[in-house]
């Protein structure tokens, strides 16, 4: 690990595998790097200046732990790489600390596909019907099928979520959401057809800076489980089509008062290009996008510079759209870095169209 060479500091929440490329950016910055988890072999503390062993969903104890390290670190970002719950750990130390970031009731909005549901609708914009289940509910007041069954606060991924058209496969697609999700609550949502987007960006100083405009492409196997089949950049998403998702996230990042953040927003573009808000990341996200993805596209050091940006030292990072690649995972349970993976490459998103998988359909890395 190369010597911090600036004052400044990054905690990073998080030092397993996936947060190792973060860590190893940060200190080829200059940055001091304080890494936090719970674990003891997490590869990433044995890389960081500074290590702290506590659990990243616990903001009081990593709190306590950062006010006894001596000298104190002169922090300039709070950095996640992880969904769920560490997202409103970052936002409660960021906020602690005196940093631009996000507000930790934001934060819970985001992570909490309930709220963020309800959030939306408050602010009118498109979104399936839905209903969360917590128990015993009256099937009545379910949408009708076909529908999308999922953890509303989920530990990982697409685990546990389910589409389904046969109503006799509903209670045990709601007990397993429920058993996935952190407070046992599940949704149950109307499916939307459409086209499945995402807007990659950051968020500095209040304003939205987009990435990347990235086409997601969800699988579904025959008992209905989605599973994600990868990513293909650059979005086949028109000008209008990505201009009302960008609209979208620009209300999205006023509404909810975000500072300085990563910021994925996931959408689902319908035949008549409605565009309606999924799910919404406010963490650097760990689909391998920033560091193969879009590097196998021809841009380097992505996760260096978007790590700069968000600690206040580095410009604005512009990713142009020349070529085109996709990003496939292979069968498996664990993160995508745990999977086999196939990259490929394309002249232009034309070429690459007929090399993708179906809509819909649950492919192989290695097929």
């Amino acid at each position: 690990m190369p010597p911090a060479t600036a004052a400044d500091g990054v905690l990073c929440l998080g030092a397993g595998p996936t947060q190792v490329p973060v860590i190893r950016a940060a200190a080829s910055l200059g940055l001091e790097v304080v890494a936090v988890d719970r674990r003891p072999d997490a590869e990433g503390l044995g890389l960081a200046h500074r290590a702290i062993r506590a659990s990243t969903h616990d903001p009081r104890a990593v709190w306590a732990a950062l006010a006894r390290l001596h000298p104190a670190p002169a922090l300039r970002a709070v950095l996640c790489r992880s969904s769920g719950p560490p997202v409103r750990t970052a936002a409660v130390l960021a906020e602690a600390l005196g940093l631009s970031g996000v507000p930790p009731g934001s934060a819970e909005i985001a992570i909490h596909k309930g709220r963020f549901r309800r959030f939306c609708e408050h602010l009118g914009l498109p979104g399936p019907a839905w209903a969360e289940v917590s128990g015993s509910e009256d099937p009545a007041a379910l949408p009708e099928l076909p529908v999308v069954v999922r953890p509303a606060l989920p530990v990982r991924g697409k685990a546990a979520v389910r589409r389904l058209e046969d109503p006799g496969g509903l209670p045990a697609a709601v007990a397993e959401a429920r058993a996935a999700s952190l407070d046992g609550c599940a949704l149950v949502e109307e499916f939307v057809g459409g086209q499945d987007a995402v807007l990659l960006a950051l968020v500095c100083g209040g304003r939205l800076e987009p990435l990347a405009w990235l086409d997601e492409l969800v699988g579904f196997d025959g008992a209905g489980r989605a599973r994600g089949v990868g990513f293909a950049w650059p979005s086949a998403l028109g000008p209008e089509a990505r201009a009302r998702l960008r609209d979208l996230a620009e209300t999205l990042v006023s509404a909810l008062r975000v500072r300085t953040s990563a910021f994925h927003l996931s959408c689902r573009v319908t035949p008549g290009g409605t565009v309606v808000p999924l799910e919404l990341h406010l963490d650097l996200g760990g689909d391998l996008l920033l560091e193969e993805l879009l590097p196998g596209a021809g841009h380097r050091e992505v996760v260096r510079r978007v790590v700069a940006r968000l600690a206040g030292v580095g410009p604005r990072v512009e990713l142009p759209e020349r070529g085109a690649a996709a990003l496939l995972y292979g069968a498996g349970s664990g993160l995508p870095r745990e999977s086999p993976r196939r990259l490929l490459r394309a002249p232009d998103r034309r070429r690459l169209a007929p090399r993708l998988p179906a809509p819909g359909a649950a492919a192989e890395a290695g097929a």
